[in-house]
């Protein structure tokens, strides 16, 4: 009886021990997605109501314009610091 409690009590420690870190691990990392998940619903969402334009025909050298209308429908502040055409 002694030399199966000394072998099997080792061996058990062993394994809550490692189920002990495996739950510390996913809970962790439940912590880390959800924290994510926070963030990103605090992001900016640019949205566009057309991404491509066609000008047709045009001269060469001609000055053609078109203005593309975005909103933001994120809970975070949308800061465009460049734009350009192409």
């Amino acid at each position: 009886m002694r030399l199966i409690a000394s072998t099997l009590l080792p061996a058990l420690l062993v394994v809550l021990g490692a189920t002990a870190v495996a739950c510390r691990d996913r809970h962790a990392g439940a912590q880390a997605d959800a924290a994510a998940s926070a963030a990103s619903s605090a992001a900016p969402t640019i949205v566009a109501s057309e991404i491509v334009y066609n000008f047709g025909k045009a001269k060469q050298g001609a000055d053609v314009e078109h203005v593309f209308k975005v909103r933001n429908e994120g809970a975070g502040e949308l800061d465009i610091e460049q734009a350009k055409g192409s």
